[in-house]
């Protein structure tokens, strides 16, 4: 038994790494999706924008799967002179300006990104707080065989 308490101490010494690991983890992830995260996005779905003006048809695959209809609105269509297209509407059908999606496709997919963080966040929370839990248990476990010797 002369071994054990050392290697209680390490894998106690490991989790609380472990969970420090994850809290920095976390709090950059929670913190950059204000800022980082959505200045990508709005970085990204822009260029993907100017490819639009362009070609028309590459930001429908965008449109179909987030049911949003161009970067801020469907507005957008009307200042670079385009039709809506059928990805704007509901079943690809824009049979009145009602059927067409009102929100744009940046804000879809940051709401989107958020729900999936969130969910990200507390999976990893739980995770902590029962490893937090087991480093407490090592730690009782660590002081009864230590008070056995």
């Amino acid at each position: 038994m002369s071994g054990a308490p050392i290697r209680i101490l390490v894998y106690v010494v490991a989790v609380v790494l472990l969970i420090l690991t994850q809290v920095v983890f976390l709090v950059i992830v929670s913190h950059g999706t204000k800022d980082g995260i959505s200045g990508i996005i709005s970085d990204g779905f822009e260029r993907l924008w100017e490819v639009e003006r362009n070609v028309s048809g590459d930001f429908a695959y965008y449109e179909n799967w987030l049911h949003c209809c161009g970067v801020n609105s469907s507005e957008d269509y009307w200042i670079i002179h385009h039709a809506i297209p059928s990805s704007c509407c509901l079943d690809n059908k824009c049979v009145d300006q009602s059927s067409v999606y009102k929100i744009g496709c940046k804000a879809a997919y940051t709401e989107y990104l958020d729900d999936k963080l969130l969910v990200f966040q507390i999976v990893c929370w739980l995770l902590v707080i029962g490893e937090a839990v087991g480093a407490v248990l090592c730690c009782l476990l660590y002081s009864n065989l230590k008070n056995e010797t």
